[in-house]
């Protein structure tokens, strides 16, 4: 939060738009990710997790909202790593009553609950992606050092059903 934000008004959107493909404005919440997974990229320096002020993210939003008509993708590792800002971004998105979709590109599935789940869609949430890495739990937890439980995953994967997000859930095959 210390840091200014990037020099957007630099950047023509028209031509970015094209250029990039992309219909979403991406934003960063969260910088690392305490987790220790063996094919992740990260070094054990940057592991340390930093979080932005909900506020200011929302200031974001709102600053860029015509760019993307109000389309935002959050491309965090670990969105939901810290639920009690998650919950005051969403509730300051409604308290501002911004018209916003908006998707969290990284949330693991011990990291999220009903209360969460329902402020998030309220705010405008429509999807996430949610890294399960292998079905089965021993190649999850020893080989790959996911640490999240088959029976996690499917309480998890049973309360999503509640919802109407679009969950894209990946799996690294060959392992």
């Amino acid at each position: 939060d210390l840091l200014p934000l990037p020099a957007w008004h630099h950047v023509n959107f028209e031509t970015y738009k094209v250029i990039s493909g992309m219909d979403s404005m991406p934003i960063l919440g969260t910088k690392g990710c305490p987790f220790k997974c063996v094919f992740c990229s990260r070094t054990q320096f940057n592991r340390k997790p930093y979080f932005r002020n909900p506020l200011a993210m929302v200031d974001e939003i709102e600053r860029h909202y015509h760019y993307f008509n109000g389309r935002f993708v959050f491309l965090d590792d670990s969105f939901t790593l810290r639920r009690d800002l998650v919950q005051q971004f969403c509730q300051e998105i409604i308290r501002r009553n911004l018209k916003v979709d908006w998707h969290a590109n990284g949330i693991r599935a011990d990291q999220i609950d009903a209360a969460t789940l329902d402020l998030m869609r309220d705010s405008g949430c429509r999807g996430f992606y949610m890294g399960i890495e292998s079905g089965d739990e021993r190649v999850r937890n020893e080989l790959i050092r996911k640490k999240l439980t088959d029976d996690t995953i499917f309480k998890t994967l049973k309360l999503l059903n509640r919802y109407n997000f679009d969950v894209e859930i990946s799996f690294v095959l060959g392992v």
